[in-house]
C-alpha cells in the first residue's frame, strides 16, 4: 500500500496523463472538423445557355440585304412604269407608297438585329462569368486539398501520440492503485484535489477519498435533480 506522498504523486501523474489525453482528443476533433470542411466543391449554377448555341447573329445581315433588295426592286419597278407612259406624279406616288412599308420593315430589322446582338452579348457575358467561376472553384478546391493533406498528417501524428498516451495510462491503471470505478478524468481530478488540499490522507476507509467523493457526488445529484425527485428522496430518507 502506498504512503501519502507516493499516492499523491501517483494521482498527480495519472491526472496529468488524463488531461493530456483529453487535450489530444479535443485537438483530433478540431482537426477532423477542418478536414471535413476542406476540399468540398460547390455546385455553380449554369447560365442556362449551351456554349455551342451562342453564335454571332450573322443571319441578321441577310435580313438587311433582303430589305435593300426590296427597296431596289420597288425603285426599278416604279421607273419601269414611269418609262412606259406613267407620269412623274404616278412614279412619285408609287415610290412613296412602296417606301412606307419598306422603311417600316427596315426599322423592324434594325431593332431585331440590336435585340439579337444584346441577347448574344448578355449570353456570352454569362458564359464567361460561369467559366471564370468554375476556374476559381477548381483553384479553391485544389488549394484546400493541399491544406487537407497537411491537416490529415497532423491528425495522424496526434492520433499516434494519443495511442501512446493511452497505453502509458493503462499501464499506470494496471497497478490497481485506483479502483476501476474511479478511473476517469473527473474522478481522478477530485481524488487528487482531496489529497492536495489535505482533506484526505488515504483512498479507502470512512474518511478516505472514495467515501468523500461518493458523498459529494450524491449531494450534487440531489442538487441538480428535478424538484419532484428531491422531495421524493427527502420523504424516503425518513
Amino acid at each position: 500500500m502506498m504512503d501519502l506522498k507516493k499516492c499523491k504523486e501517483y494521482l498527480r501523474i495519472v491526472l496529468a496523463m488524463e488531461n493530456e489525453i483529453y487535450k489530444q482528443k479535443r485537438l483530433m476533433e478540431d482537426l477532423q472538423r477542418k478536414i471535413d470542411s476542406l476540399g468540398n466543391s460547390i455546385k455553380i449554377k449554369s447560365p442556362g445557355v449551351p456554349i455551342e448555341d451562342i453564335e454571332e447573329p450573322i443571319g441578321c445581315g441577310w435580313y438587311g440585304c433582303f430589305g435593300l433588295g426590296l427597296i431596289y426592286s420597288c425603285v426599278v419597278f416604279s421607273a419601269f412604269i414611269s418609262f412606259y407612259g406613267w407620269d412623274l406624279d404616278s412614279f412619285s406616288f408609287i415610290t412613296a407608297t412602296g417606301l412606307i412599308p419598306i422603311i417600316s420593315f427596315a426599322v423592324f430589322i434594325v431593332k431585331k438585329i440590336k435585340k439579337q446582338q444584346k441577347s448574344f452579348h448578355d449570353s456570352q457575358r454569362r458564359v464567361n462569368e460561369y467559366s471564370q467561376a468554375i476556374d476559381m472553384e477548381k483553384a479553391r478546391v485544389a488549394e484546400e486539398n493541399r491544406m487537407k493533406l497537411y491537416f490529415q498528417a497532423e491528425w495522424k501524428k496526434v492520433a499516434n501520440l494519443n495511442a501512446a498516451s493511452r497505453e502509458t495510462l493503462d499501464s499506470f491503471y494496471a497497478l490497481n492503485v485506483i479502483h476501476p470505478k474511479y478511473r476517469n478524468f473527473s474522478m481522478v481530478a477530485s481524488l487528487y484535489e482531496y489529497f492536495d488540499t489535505g482533506r484526505c490522507v488515504a483512498l479507502e476507509g470512512p474518511d478516505g477519498a472514495y467515501n468523500l467523493l461518493e458523498t459529494e457526488s450524491c449531494k450534487a445529484r440531489r442538487y441538480f435533480a428535478p424538484t419532484g425527485c428531491r422531495q421524493k428522496e427527502s420523504i424516503c430518507s425518513f
